[in-house]
């Protein structure tokens, strides 16, 4: 009698988490009928870190992998998206082109990346965004340090069009992060994280999980690159590869909680909030960020999500 109440709870918990979930849904995609168009630039930016932090969250959060070569990943797909779009190539097929040569490139640099560790594999990847945005500045065929610009938009070119993209991928996102911190892929992670070379002892296969972790963060930090370039219309190398992209990501995970799923959308929240009281000290953004960061980390190192699992005995995944 027992089991089967558990198995009613549980099936009535399920059922009760997707009707909120297809609410919230909902609610999403008729956002630009309800509320003001700045307000959709908002939620657009906060559905572009909220991916952006994910994709961040799995390779540093659940795996160790400390990255900031966002930017290498981000220009790929960005200069990916326009080149293709001046070939006739749709936007959309574009952002997703643009994200499989960024797996390729992940998959190709992951065994020697991995062979480093710690602070050298951060190095190396650091290294990465550096070296592209050498070679696309002495390439003309990128534009060269000017870059390049869409001078001729497509017809259904809008922000609202870019807030659904935005949510589009954000959602994927989102359950693509879900599924994996529930299943088999996320507890490995979780005990590479933990201690690598005692994970390979027990007979997890590190270096296979490693690869899927930076794959996918490669991938959808892509499609990232590509729609910020898309909001702008213009790309040059000296943004697009910067390392401002990595240290967003970083914030904003160590904000809401590394190695967390419910992290990254409080983290997303709050540096929406923070860029847009910010906007008028444009030039300091960076710097009062990463005081920001040195704050958290020394007073608040498991992020907001981690501090109320603590004081309140919470169990937040």
């Amino acid at each position: 009698m027992d089991g089967m109440y558990f198995n009613k709870n549980k099936q009535g918990t399920r059922t009760l988490t997707i009707l909120i979930t297809l609410v919230i849904c909902a609610l999403l995609f008729s956002l630009p009928r309800i509320v003001a168009p700045y307000t959709i630039v908002l939620t657009f930016y906060f559905f572009v870190y909220l991916t952006l932090s994910h994709s961040w969250n799995l390779a540093g959060g659940y795996c160790n992998l400390i990255s900031l070569g966002q930017g290498a990943f981000a220009g790929i797909g960005a200069y990916t998206t326009f080149l293709l779009y001046f070939s006739g190539v749709p936007i959309e097929l574009g952002l997703i082109i643009g994200g499989g040569i960024s797996v390729c490139l992940a998959f190709l640099l992951s065994k020697p990346l991995f062979r480093l560790r710690g602070v050298y594999f951060t190095i190396g990847t650091l290294a990465l965004g550096e070296i592209l945005k050498l070679l696309i500045i002495r390439l003309p065929y990128f534009g060269g340090s000017w870059g390049l610009h869409i001078h001729s938009p497509p017809p259904y070119y809008s922000t609202i069009y870019l807030y659904y993209l935005s949510l589009t991928i954000g959602l994927i996102s989102c359950f693509t992060m879900f599924k994996i911190v529930t299943s088999k892929m996320g507890w490995a992670l979780r005990c590479i994280r933990s201690d690598e070379d005692a994970s390979e002892l027990v007979g997890i296969n590190t270096y296979r999980y490693k690869v899927y972790a930076f794959i996918l963060h490669a991938f959808f930090t892509s499609i990232i690159g590509g729609l910020l370039a898309l909001y702008t219309l213009h790309i040059e190398p000296y943004t697009i590869f910067s390392v401002a992209l990595s240290i967003e990501a970083l914030i904003i995970t160590l904000i809401g909680g590394r190695g967390t799923f419910f992290g990254p959308f409080i983290g997303s929240a709050i540096m929406v909030a923070l860029s847009h009281f910010l906007a008028v000290y444009y030039t300091l953004h960076l710097v009062i960020l990463g005081v920001i960061m040195i704050v958290i980390i020394v007073f608040c190192p498991e992020g907001l999500i981690g501090r109320l699992q603590k004081r309140f005995n919470l169990k937040i995944p």
